[in-house]
């Protein structure tokens, strides 16, 4: 305890001392006294190489279309529609997403439960794990269509034993994503960056230009890699991908529409709302050393296509995909019901909503691939979501296996997460 609580001091005294190094992401194991994880297990080894399963990169391109390309396109709207699409205003944005999942996993550690029949016989035990997984996002617009943005994805993991711990290393939900930020750049260096006890690091840094009606978005990974994006704001169309892993491995790749409205949005839009329809390949990559059965081998492409109609009528959101591979399924369908024009907000921040107080309710399933590599089965499985929204562009909800969390980190599935999110 006495070495971990110097690395957290040492690492805040690195923080405000960098406050110019670029932020990124991190996937570190914290333990209580006595609960250390056992090395080697695939769990742990997930967790610790977030960034070498493209896990983190994915977070932090999910950022950049949550918060960053949104913010863009709804920014050149409403420069079309007042007639001045290229001006010298200067302004910041940022986004920032907080997911706590208490209970998330367990996982083998060394044993600090004398009492305990199977401590005193094997000297491990079967701990509870806590996740606090946050991404983060920085817009700066410069005018005349160029800006610089940056987006990460960090997730922390916190051995709370059978709960007793979870108050005494809470500080870890505060501390760590702040020393992850202040090191982020140095997964540069190599896989694990300046010290392998802040685990694994990503995150993508750039900037945009808008040419003709399209704006072009490219960026360097932190886990030594590029991101691109292609968008044309006009008609909400886009097509990205993200290279990681020093430029070897494709691990993301997108191309569709995303929240595209027809006619005047006082009338056709408000009645049927606004469509999105994409296909999406990710890339799940096993950790190191691999110890697997799995006929994939260490490696699986989860191709998708999405089809969904947000804000039907104002008040109702359809959502579906569908797996092709690894093998042909339903991968999720979901069902939302809401507050007029709470989609809308949600996504773009829009000014004229932000001082309305808005709810949603889902309901769905997401279908998830065998990974024996992470030790995971796969299946149908329920979700479900409550979501608030408050004022000034902020959400905060409940979620129960959320796809798209899933998607990132499926090694958390059949947990609860507590969500917020704020755009500024």
């Amino acid at each position: 305890m006495h070495s971990e609580a110097w690395r957290i001091v040492h690492a805040g005294a690195v923080t405000f001392a960098t406050l110019s190094v670029a932020l990124g992401a991190s996937a570190q194991t914290i333990a209580a006294d006595g609960f250390n994880p056992y090395p080697g297990t695939t769990r742990h080894a997930t967790i610790e190489q977030g960034s070498r399963t493209h896990s983190q990169m994915f977070g932090a391109v999910s950022a950049f279309n949550r918060f960053v390309l949104p913010r863009i396109n709804s920014d050149l709207d409403a420069r079309r529609a007042a007639d001045h699409v290229d001006d010298d205003d200067v302004h910041l944005s940022m986004g920032v997403e907080w997911n706590y999942i208490p209970a998330a996993y367990e996982l083998l550690t060394s044993c600090n439960a004398p009492l305990e029949e199977a401590c005193q016989r094997t000297g491990l035990s079967l701990s509870q794990v806590d996740m606090y997984a946050s991404n983060i996002s920085i817009l700066g617009y410069f005018g005349n269509g160029l800006g610089l943005f940056y987006t990460a994805s960090q997730s922390t993991t916190i051995v709370v034993g059978k709960g007793e711990n979870r108050a005494i290393t809470s500080y870890a939900a505060v501390m760590s994503p702040v020393m992850a930020y202040a090191l982020s750049a140095t997964r540069l260096l190599g896989p694990d960056g300046i010290g392998e006890e802040f685990g694994a690091m990503d995150g993508v840094i750039g900037g945009f230009a808008k040419a003709g009606p399209a704006v072009l978005y490219a960026g360097l990974v932190f886990s030594r890699g590029v991101f691109s994006n292609l968008s044309v704001p006009a008609i909400k169309a886009f097509a990205e991908a993200a290279l990681g892993q020093d430029f070897s491995s494709l691990g993301y790749l997108a191309a569709g529409v995303r929240d595209l409205g027809f006619g005047d949005p006082n009338d056709i839009e408000d009645a049927i709302g606004e469509t999105t329809a994409f296909v999406r390949r990710v890339k799940w990559v096993s950790p190191q050393p691999v110890v697997t059965d799995d006929p994939a081998g260490t490696a699986l492409d989860l191709l998708t296509a999405h089809v969904g109609q947000t804000d039907i009528g104002r008040y109702v959101d359809l959502l579906g995909a569908v797996a092709i591979t690894p093998k042909p399924s339903l991968f999720q369908g979901l069902l939302s019901a809401h507050t007029a024009d709470f989609r809308k907000r949600a996504n773009q921040g829009l000014a004229e909503l932000e001082d309305e107080l808005g709810v949603s309710a889902t309901v769905g399933f997401v279908n998830l691939p065998n990974l024996y590599f992470y030790g995971l089965e796969g299946g149908v499985r329920p979700m479900f979501a409550a979501e608030i929204g408050l004022p000034a562009s902020a959400t905060v909800s409940l979620r129960y296996n959320d796809p798209e969390l899933l998607t990132q980190l499926p090694i958390v599935q059949d947990s609860l997460s507590i969500t917020a999110r704020a755009q500024f």
